[in-house]
């Protein structure tokens, strides 16, 4: 054989060797998962419900991802903007990091995009824990627990404060179907609005199901408070028969008014990846994610913890967000100036 015999034969071993060797060495999800720590970016501490349904979703991928270690990474900061931010831009694209995603991202791109360094629609969704409805509930003993009679009488409201849902959603009541809620910002948490309520300060005050039934359980149920409205798209368990707030009004541009200053509730308790995430990795996630949510082991943990779980795919939360993404930018203003949001 000839040097150019030589050359030519070494040159197609060399480069048979290389197409091979990634089809050899190829990991599949399960491979590639298999003793891997996972980074789960939390945008909130520890306490609170994004820190019990983290742990939630840790029990349940490390169940159903065999050999598998989800690491926290707790990262507040700016209403969620802070993480949500380093999400779309910073973190590894591996399929090493998964999050927790904010509840206000759609909203807070909607009216703030200043503000934000992400596009939500390009942040695949591994599943969602459960949509995070609120109740407007007032003690059953206050002059009005109606929507008719809020109309006619004055009733007070606890909020934190100015940007909150507990502010917003009853400013927009009173504008578009003229109930006459007095709002009374300033209190520093769930627990204190609560207080405020038993103490009779106030009548009522805005809150997460999950707020309701952690803080004061029974409450409902005991008929200490009366149920008014209830955000998100079906009644949530439990308050079947409480109107959905977009109900109280027939006009679209209402009706989408409030969709989009609720949308909280309908994003809710969710899981996503990054941009760019590997999409078989992608779908290994979400299958796992789903088999924990429907594990009696997980349930019975959630329901140890107070916690509800309503499981929807990624895909159904990716349709939600593009949904959410399409509301007209007439009424994003309209909605802008009507609660004073700036950006």
């Amino acid at each position: 054989m000839n040097t150019h015999q030589i050359t030519v034969t070494s040159a197609i071993a060399v480069s048979m060797a290389a197409i091979s060797i990634p089809s050899a060495i190829a990991a599949t999800p399960a491979e590639f998962y298999k003793g891997k720590q996972v980074t789960f970016v939390v945008p909130a501490g520890s306490g609170g419900s994004y820190g019990r349904y983290s742990q939630l979703g840790k029990k349940a991928l490390e169940k159903f991802m065999p050999g598998v270690t989800i690491v926290m990474q707790y990262m507040p900061g700016s209403g969620g903007i802070k993480a949500t931010n380093y999400i779309a831009n910073v973190a590894p694209r591996d399929g090493s990091v998964i999050y927790f995603m904010t509840a206000g991202a759609p909203q807070s791109q909607l009216f703030t995009p200043k503000r934000v360094k992400f596009d939500i629609e390009k942040i695949p969704f591994i599943g969602q824990f459960a949509p995070l409805p609120s109740i407007i509930a007032v003690r059953s003993d206050a002059p009005a627990t109606s929507l008719e009679g809020a109309k006619k009488i004055e009733l007070s409201l606890a909020a934190s404060g100015f940007g909150s849902q507990q502010h917003q959603v009853p400013t927009l009541l009173n504008l578009l179907v003229g109930t006459k809620f007095k709002i009374i910002a300033g209190y520093k948490g769930s627990g204190r609005m609560f207080h405020a309520i038993e103490g009779n300060e106030v009548h009522g005050v805005l809150a997460s199901t999950v707020s309701w039934a952690a803080i004061k359980p029974g409450w409902v149920e005991k008929k200490f408070v009366t149920p008014m409205f209830q955000t998100g798209k079906k009644a949530a368990r439990g308050y079947e028969g409480v109107p959905l707030i977009e109900d109280v009004t027939t006009n679209k541009e209402h009706r989408q008014m409030l969709r989009a200053a609720t949308s909280g509730s309908l994003m809710g308790r969710s899981v996503s990846a990054v941009p760019g995430f590997p999409k078989d990795k992608l779908k290994y996630l979400r299958d796992a994610f789903r088999k924990g949510m429907h594990d009696p082991e997980m349930l019975a943990f959630a329901k140890k913890t107070k916690l509800s779980v309503d499981y929807h795919s990624g895909e159904e939360m990716e349709a939600l967000v593009r949904e959410i993404m399409s509301t007209p930018k007439s009424v994003v203003d309209k909605l802008k100036k009507v609660l004073n949001i700036k950006g």
